[in-house]
């Protein structure tokens, strides 16, 4: 259903490759455009193909192509396990691993959709945050962060609670977030990884740099954002106010997941007053999914290779933002609705052909 868009921000950057997200729209797939049977979605993966597979809760998986969804047949009955499939990677261009069941990592072959299993080094983990590099393996649970290598798996850094996630760098080396304070692993190739160092302090859920190598962490101890620098830390409040939400009786925006567009520009989502916030030089721009409720948030955000930008929503399936000329909105049967205006901020609502671009603050 193409929905309304409220678009705040400033486009300042020049650079004839950025994506000018003011031509943008909304496609949602959904329960109640028959797309998809649930609309709790945990993550979103790309194939070489462009295929998009996309996991919810009750273990279900999907596959998109070709403007076609498809159910995967689950890897266990109902009847002996429920649980939310948290997290994919790759581990090569056909296969896809999956966790979140507990003791159990799932492997979907793809091409033949034949599932097998490994069993997690507990019966009760599961892997809420996984990444594979090479053929070494990370499985962050809520007892700590596994690797899998050679076949062994090994204890790398002991946790008191979840893994928040598992930030992955340009050169392959990731920061693993654990609510005691977020640590640097170190890719060594065919060794594997190994902890390098406390990080920070900061139990961070993601992060990413920018075009300058500055690194930007999205925090769960206090729900902002983060910018690292090489001795010092900052936290960051100049994004789009309009992406705010009472959280505790504070008007804050609260940050979940981060990312970065082929134009080079960070971005991050929101994990309560779903949004999407894009840096463009000295400005940010703030996009609202146009859904009801101050509390509707985005679990994860993933660029599609044709650019569209698609986002695991808790309660309105996925969410694509791509210009609107893009066959993805071929697809839309709902109705515009108007966004719900929210306690101590004004909201103003705009049909498509009269967008406003609005210039919001300094850094």
């Amino acid at each position: 259903m193409m929905k309304a868009l409220v678009v705040f921000g400033a486009f300042l950057c020049n650079c004839l490759q950025a994506q000018d997200l003011s031509t943008y729209g909304w496609s949602f797939y959904d329960t109640a455009n028959k797309s998809l049977k649930n609309n709790h979605i945990r993550d979103i993966r790309f194939d070489k193909k462009g295929r998009a597979w996309v996991s919810a809760a009750n273990q279900a998986l999907y596959c998109w192509e070709k403007g076609k969804w498809t159910q995967i047949k689950k890897p266990l009955p109902d009847s002996m396990v429920t649980g939310w499939l948290n997290s994919m990677a790759w581990e090569n261009d056909d296969v896809l691993v999956i966790g979140g069941i507990p003791g159990q990592l799932y492997y979907l072959h793809t091409p033949s959709r034949y599932w097998h299993s490994r069993p997690m080094p507990g019966k009760d983990l599961q892997a809420m945050q996984l990444h594979i590099q090479g053929k070494t393996l990370l499985a962050g649970t809520k007892n700590g962060l596994y690797q899998l290598h050679e076949g062994k798996w090994k204890l790398l850094i002991q946790g008191s609670g979840d893994v928040m996630g598992l930030a992955v760098m340009d050169d392959g080396d990731v920061i693993a977030g654990l609510r005691n304070g977020s640590y640097h692993l170190n890719y060594r190739g065919s060794k594997g990884y190994s902890v390098s160092r406390s990080f920070t302090p900061l139990a961070l859920y993601d992060a990413v740099s920018d075009s300058s190598g500055i690194l930007w962490g999205a925090a769960y101890n206090d729900l902002q954002l983060h910018r690292f620098h090489r001795d010092s830390v900052d936290s960051f409040a100049a994004p789009p106010k309009e992406l705010f939400c009472n959280m505790n009786g504070a008007w804050k925006y609260c940050i979940h997941k981060t990312g970065r567009l082929p134009d080079g520009r960070i971005m991050f989502v929101t994990q309560f007053n779903a949004g999407l916030a894009v840096k463009s030089k000295d400005y940010w721009e703030g996009y609202l999914l146009p859904v009801n409720g101050e509390f509707d948030g985005v679990n994860n955000i993933r660029v599609a290779p044709d650019s569209s930008i698609w986002m695991a929503t808790w309660h309105h399936g996925v969410a694509v933002f791509s210009p609107k000329n893009h066959p993805y909105h071929k697809h839309e049967n709902r109705k515009n609705q108007p966004l719900q205006t929210l306690p101590g901020q004004e909201r103003q609502h705009v049909p498509d052909q009269q967008q406003q671009i609005i210039k919001l603050h300094h850094d």
